[in-house]
């Protein structure tokens, strides 16, 4: 039945596969459905020590879904429909990990018995608009960076791209403030230091590197240790039988270039719409010549997030949710890192049959 599924929506498929995802777990099936696209959660692929909310996970299904809307749109030049989280319909197709609901963290149980979106399109004929066809244009060029950056400040025409493409439903993105930086950077630091000494944590990051040829984290794409202490990146590297980082040391840009996704809310439908913002703004910086680093370990962890969310409400004069930090910079002339692998096309999209 794979073969039926025509090979333009085939194709939207795997540029969809592309997004970014935590530590490349690819928590994603597709089901095709005729003339729409089912997109579930495979939560059970997805790690939990890092992310015992699931925010990640759901953010991970976002990025995929933002891929999809676009490689659709400009595939098959149709008028692309989203509808998140649209409520139970079909059984949960075959393919997904198994996993117990009592593993899970509550906020997820529901969405283990339907999908997440549901993705639809129409025979009328429609260009996309330049600036999405820039973003499509850039799926298979982005990529998560773990090096140092130049120092090259990115422009203020820039910010403003990467804010537009960053606007997703109620998520928003902006650049942060110096000051909002240095008590992020501190929070973030701690964090690291306390999941360095977890075992639970280490063991989790160990069987997600070098994990094998569909999922994971190639070592080559580990990143690099900043010998200035500045940047507390999460360190690939780790273990439990490893002391101390393992990654080549460098020296990172003087001045982290930080934006923010934040919501006013922090339910699924806001994860889900900061993971389509987070691919958006992948694959502007990407079109627009920088490169994009994620920092979110303060975010895994409910009194750190609360106190991200405290000091980013403060600097706003409102209360808002921070859902993700990314960092944003030239490249510094370093290579492109081992690229991530990606699972199997027929192990992530299913053709639903009726009996």
């Amino acid at each position: 039945m794979f073969g039926r599924i025509p090979r333009d929506v085939r194709a939207a498929v795997e540029d969809a596969t592309r997004a970014a995802s935590i530590h490349n777990s690819q928590p994603w099936i597709f089901v095709y459905r005729g003339e729409s696209i089912d997109l579930w959660l495979d939560v059970g692929r997805a790690p939990h020590v890092v992310d015992p909310s699931g925010r990640w996970a759901v953010q991970s299904a976002g990025a995929a879904l933002a891929n999809l809307e676009l490689a659709l749109a400009h595939r098959l030049e149709a008028r692309v429909r989203v509808i998140d989280f649209p409520g139970p319909g079909p059984q949960p197709p075959a393919g997904l990990a198994p996993i117990a609901r009592d593993q899970l963290p509550p906020i997820l149980r529901d969405l283990t018995t339907a999908p997440v979106a549901s993705v639809s399109w129409s025979g009328d004929r429609l260009a996309p608009s330049a600036a999405d066809a820039q973003l499509y244009g850039a799926i298979h060029d982005r990529f998560t960076s773990r090096a140092p950056f130049a120092a090259t400040a990115v422009t203020g025409p820039q910010w403003q791209e990467i804010a537009a493409a960053g606007a997703c439903g109620a998520v928003s993105t902006e650049a942060v403030s110096e000051d909002f930086t240095r008590v992020f950077l501190k929070l973030t630091a701690e964090v690291e230091a306390r999941m360095v000494g977890d075992v639970a944590y280490l063991a989790e990051v160990r069987r997600w590197v070098d994990r094998g040829p569909y999922e994971g984290i190639p070592g080559g794409a580990a990143g690099v240790h900043d010998s200035t202490g500045q940047y507390p990146g999460r360190d690939f590297s780790v273990g439990p039988n490893q002391v101390g980082s393992a990654l080549p040391s460098g020296q990172f840009e003087g001045r982290l270039q930080l934006a923010v996704l934040r919501s006013d809310q922090d339910t699924p439908a806001d994860w889900l719409d900061a993971g389509r913002a987070l691919e958006r703004v992948g694959l502007r910086a990407t079109a627009s010549g920088l490169r994009i680093g994620i920092l979110g370990q303060a975010l895994e962890q409910a009194p750190t997030h609360e106190a991200v969310d405290q000091e980013y409400s403060t600097t706003l004069g409102r209360p808002v949710i921070v859902q993700q930090v990314v960092r944003l910079g030239h490249g510094d002339g370093s290579a492109r890192p081992t690229p991530t692998p990606r699972r199997p096309l027929p192990e992530v999209l299913v053709h639903e049959t009726h009996s």
